[in-house]
């Protein structure tokens, strides 16, 4: 067993820091009293196993709105055996009244800042939301657009399926086309041949008539 005194300082008066010792206590099994030092500190007393002294002083460096422990001075010291529990020494009951009004106008305030800060958050979400609104309309008008360009899209490549598969048909005509070449080129042939023959004709009928004229020269025949 083990005793301890400690001087809590910060804002711990006034707004229930003592009633939030005096549960801790008891969690632990911890036996003495917490009370009001003037002006501003709290005093604690307390015997308990170290363990469990230990695990105390750490729960009651409360930092949580309206209390605020900033420094707790400790004496460690051998228990004496005077305490049969843990409580609440009080004070004066005009002062304590006072600080149980304290206490609740502290809250009372409080409760009216929370308010304002929701509020405020909503007045945020409420603007968030019209944006997000806003972008919703330009999605989905831009979703119309994409669905007008994409049935355009669609009309195009039915058109380009239509001109494929009239290309497809016109291509089995093909091979009569092929067949009119060489109908045309075997005419080109036989032209060819007959300039030819008409040529070497000519040539023919060239020497003929010199000839004629070489035989009148010899003959004397005007």
């Amino acid at each position: 067993m083990k005793r301890i005194t400690a001087i809590v300082q910060g804002d711990v008066q006034s707004v229930g820091y003592r009633d939030r010792v005096l549960k801790i206590a008891r969690k632990f099994n911890i036996r003495g009293f917490v009370e009001n030092l003037k002006p501003y500190d709290v005093k604690i007393i307390a015997e308990g196993k170290e363990d469990s002294l230990n695990k105390f002083l750490e729960e009651i460096k409360i930092k949580r709105y309206p209390i605020m422990v900033e420094d707790i001075n400790v004496k460690w010291e051998e228990p004496r055996d005077e305490f049969e529990y843990f409580e609440i020494k009080r004070g004066d009951w005009k002062d304590e009244l006072g600080e149980r009004m304290d206490m609740a106008g502290t809250f009372l305030y409080r409760s009216v800042e929370i308010g304002e800060e929701n509020l405020s958050i909503g007045k945020e979400n409420l603007s968030i939301g019209k944006e997000n609104l806003s972008v919703a309309k330009e999605n989905l008008s831009i979703g119309k657009e994409n669905l007008s360009v994409a049935k355009e899209n669609l009309s195009i490549g039915k058109e380009n399926l239509s001109v494929a598969k009239s290309i497809k048909e016109d291509t089995k005509s093909i091979p009569s086309i092929k067949e009119d070449t060489t109908v045309i080129k075997g005419s080109l042939k036989s032209l060819e041949e007959i300039y030819k023959e008409t040529i070497e004709l000519h040539h023919k009928y060239d020497k003929l008539e010199k000839d004629v004229e070489l035989i009148k020269d010899k003959l004397s025949i005007p």
